[in-house]
């Protein structure tokens, strides 16, 4: 068995445990034969591609078995925006989340707006620096935020692979139109 990488246009073969580039016009028998390497890739150099392919190949009879199981690194961060254009929205009430103990987040009430977080000690919202987060016992007393907004961005840290978010609902504050 032959292995090569492909990521988008490009082929790569693996030298002295890094990525070369393989200049190619069309992908045959004896691409693999010239430049193909005898062991499966190391996840590590799949990792450093944007579209990662594994090209395989093999001049005997053989089943071709695939197990593949992605496993991100950590930490991973999600961003995740909810639109209010309705002029009735005035606030936010509060904010629920279902999903592991451990996940933490932060909030933008505005696109271009500062990242926030909800002050336990002072029960209020301040902003929140580049490593500032609330846990999820923190965001389920979060209350009012009661500023005309467009929207909301919640931006979510999963630090370990356990974590996980399976629902976020925001509340909203709307006054009547008179």
């Amino acid at each position: 068995m032959k292995y090569l990488l492909k990521d988008d246009e490009n082929v790569y073969t693996v030298a002295e445990g890094q990525l070369q580039p393989v200049e190619y016009d069309t992908i045959t028998a004896d691409l693999f034969s010239q430049y193909g390497t005898d062991t499966e890739p190391e996840t590590d150099l799949i990792l450093q591609l944007t579209h990662p392919v594994i090209l395989c190949f093999s001049d005997n009879d053989f089943t071709a078995e695939a197990k593949i199981s992605a496993t991100p690194r950590m930490p991973q961060v999600l961003t995740s925006a909810w639109q209010a254009f309705d002029d009735t929205v005035v606030g936010i009430k509060n904010i629920t989340l279902t999903g592991s103990d451990n996940i933490k987040c932060r909030f933008r009430f505005e696109e271009t707006g500062d990242w926030m977080i909800w002050n336990v000690d002072s029960s209020g919202w301040q902003a929140a620096g580049s490593n500032d987060w609330n846990t999820k016992g923190e965001v389920e007393v979060a209350t009012d935020y009661p500023e005309q907004i467009a929207g909301v961005q919640l931006q979510f840290l999963f630090e370990t692979q356990e974590d996980y978010i399976n629902e976020a609902v925001v509340y909203y504050i709307n006054v009547k139109e008179e």
